[in-house]
């Protein structure tokens, strides 16, 4: 599971666009998707959200290659994103925002 746990900052980028700082919880059990073939896992975090302008926006914030088993249990209490969270115009501010982990 991923859990939003602080945004830490919202401020505009270059004057012309939103960009939120977020911290974020992340208890994920993989194990069970390591098999006899399975060499490694991309794993990611991605924030979806819907704009005026576009409804589907999808953000990459964090992401991890895993190659044992023994490390693909991943409990992370403040993850910190990877990448920058940066909006096209200024519509952050009371979007609803859905977290997702993928592999």
């Amino acid at each position: 599971s991923i859990q939003l746990t602080e945004v830490k900052r919202l401020a505009q980028h270059r004057g012309k666009q939103d960009q939120a700082a977020i911290a974020m919880r992340l208890n994920a059990d993989l194990r069970s998707a390591f098999s006899w073939n399975t060499k490694q896992l991309f794993v990611f975090v991605q924030a979806e959200y819907q704009t005026p302008e576009n409804k589907v926006n999808q953000v990459v914030l964090w992401d991890r290659i895993i190659e044992r088993k023994e490390d693909a249990h991943i409990k992370i209490r403040n993850l910190k994103q990877k990448y920058a969270f940066i909006d096209q115009g200024r519509n952050f501010r009371g979007m609803p925002l859905n977290l997702t982990v993928a592999w």
